[in-house]
């Protein structure tokens, strides 16, 4: 009897122990992430010029990188633009590795293993067309870090608060008007629900408006926005634990400045 408590004394103490050094771990690896990616944001604030929205030229040969961007790009080609909302802690950059399209799923700037990753474009998107949706993932950290404070737009209060995505391309800025927030879930191939996350090229009007119609019937509330065909589309995408493989979902239209300048004239 002795020998057993004396095991199980023992194996509390290696379980203490072990528990201990991972969480010590976890909350080193915490900071190093943090301190990295408060070196980006400084890196992009030193170099920020004043750039009109859609710098861009049409032509993408002709196409320079912004030069708040061009240093990190320099650091990581595989830097595709920033994503941030305005008053809240989301503002990172944007991934892309369209022959691995999880490699930042786990990995930080710099390559090196991170469990919370970077956020990162579908693989099958482009920018340089562009495609009419664009889709981002990123993690629902319990720290309040990457995607999860996008869970706080089941709230209408958070939306009416943070309505605007910004996002950049290295190539153009971008800002991008929410319309739409949905839970959903990833379905198997087989099942016949709406999959929001297959919805990158809106080739025809018709299947345009039954993507936004889709989105609109399973939206959270009313936000009053309605896209037309021909807009562009911004999708970020998150974990939600509201079922199983469930997601979060805030879907945007991007705001086409030199259409609201004549607007006001």
């Amino acid at each position: 009897m002795k020998n057993m408590r004396f095991l199980v004394l023992i194996l509390s103490a290696f379980c203490f122990a072990f528990c201990s050094i991972f969480l010590v771990c976890y909350y080193a690896s915490g900071l190093r992430a943090q301190e990295e990616m408060i070196g980006l944001i400084q890196a992009i604030e030193e170099n920020a010029e004043e750039t009109p929205v859609c710098t861009s030229s049409e032509n993408p040969e002709e196409r320079t990188v912004l030069p708040q961007y061009e240093e990190l790009y320099q650091q990581n080609t595989d830097l595709i633009g920033w994503v941030s909302i305005e008053g809240t802690s989301l503002n990172y950059p944007v991934m892309f590795t369209p022959r691995d399209g999880e490699y930042y799923l786990h990995r930080n700037f710099n390559k090196e293993y991170e469990y919370r990753g970077l956020p990162f474009l579908d693989k099958n998107c482009d920018i340089e067309r562009p495609s009419t949706n664009l889709l981002i993932y990123g993690h629902n950290m319990k720290n309040n870090t990457m995607f999860s404070s996008l869970l706080k737009y089941k709230d209408k209060d958070y939306y009416e608060e943070h309505p605007v995505i910004c996002f950049d391309t290295i190539y153009e800025k971008g800002e991008y008007e929410i319309f739409g927030v949905i839970l959903s879930r990833v379905y198997k191939k087989s099942d016949r629900d709406f999959k929001f996350y297959q919805f990158i090229e809106g080739k025809t009007k018709e299947e345009f408006n039954e993507y936004v119609s889709n989105i609109r019937e399973l939206a959270l509330y009313e936000t009053g926005i309605r896209p037309e065909f021909g807009d562009r589309l911004l999708t970020l995408i998150t974990c939600s634990y509201h079922t199983e493989n469930g997601r979060l979902a805030v879907v945007a239209r991007r705001i086409d400045r030199n259409l609201a300048k004549n607007g006001d004239n």
